[in-house]
């Protein structure tokens, strides 16, 4: 409604609308403080769409904004269109719109130009910051150890094994919060594959995203799982040579209010050769139990 009156709050909470083309000839706004705001055009059709010039209270009105106080003060705004666009009109110091932010200013966080978490073998990392005058620190975890103190960051580096990169930025007394990047080399000896296909949509990135050690989460959102429609998982784990294992489960994940279910059974085969299968062990879901839930 504000816009077809000819002015909005492109910045919420600032004490200014501003202005834009009036789609009526005449409104009234009847205030809360008994006052009226009446906003008129003239010439106003289909081909003149544009403020030519404007009159506020009977003289010439040259800024591109309205004031709230002038609003509430009540009054009489007058368009004048046309055609062709004025552009002088509403320009000029003092006569646009500025919205900038000179206090409680932060510094943006930096980023990592890392495509994939999983890596097979090792993985270049490179740091970047949005501000070129701030400085980069960061600091590696290896699994099981302490976190390493935080370094200033000169150039990319590589890892060969699963760690987590922290870094920041840092800019005279100002400091970006601190950003986290977990890398896990892929597990050596063990391979997928997949005899049915996940959705488009929800894919966790590739075939091993199933057995690369990483969860998914309570959060469906986040890229982290696979999802299946209206078909059943079949997958096949081939650890390469005949491999004692103590234990094996699944993750699932279940929110009911965005159809997503539990399968209603789960079964695990074993086989020495590839060929022949021995049953090991299952899990059935019972049909009304609906928690919303990661189950493994």
């Amino acid at each position: 409604m504000l816009s077809a009156l000819g002015f909005y709050p492109v910045t919420p909470a600032a004490d200014y609308y501003v202005i834009g083309s009036p789609l009526v000839d005449e409104a009234r706004l009847r205030l809360e403080n008994g006052r009226t705001f009446v906003i008129k055009t003239e010439n106003l059709s289909p081909q003149n769409k544009y403020i030519r010039s404007a009159r506020l209270n009977g003289k010439p009105y040259l800024a591109s904004v309205l004031r709230h106080a002038d609003i509430m003060a009540g009054g009489e705004p007058v368009f004048e269109m046309g055609d062709r666009p004025n552009k002088q009109w509403g320009t000029g110091p003092g006569n646009t719109p500025l919205a900038r932010i000179d206090e409680h200013l932060i510094l943006p966080n930096p980023y990592s130009d890392v495509k994939k978490r999983v890596f097979e073998s090792q993985i270049r990392v490179g740091l970047y910051r949005p501000d070129a005058e701030a400085r980069l620190f960061y600091s590696l975890q290896k699994k099981g150890r302490k976190p390493q103190a935080f370094r200033p960051y000169a150039k990319p580096f590589t890892v060969d094994e699963t760690v987590t990169v922290r870094f920041y930025a840092r800019k005279g007394h100002m400091q970006s919060k601190s950003e986290g990047l977990q890398l896990i080399r892929f597990p050596e000896g063990r391979d997928i594959r997949l005899l049915t296909r996940p959705g488009s949509q929800y894919t966790a990135g590739s075939d091993s995203a199933l057995i690369d050690g990483i969860l998914g989460g309570d959060d469906f959102h986040n890229g982290a799982w696979q999802g299946y429609q209206q078909v059943d998982l079949q997958a096949v784990i081939d650890r390469g040579k005949p491999t004692t294992v103590s234990w094996f489960s699944a993750h699932f994940l279940q929110n009911i209010y965005s159809w997503i279910f539990m399968p209603l059974y789960v079964e695990y085969y074993v086989s020495l050769d590839g060929k022949h299968d021995t049953r090991k062990s299952g899990w059935s879901h019972p049909e009304r139990f609906y928690p919303e839930n990661v189950v493994s």
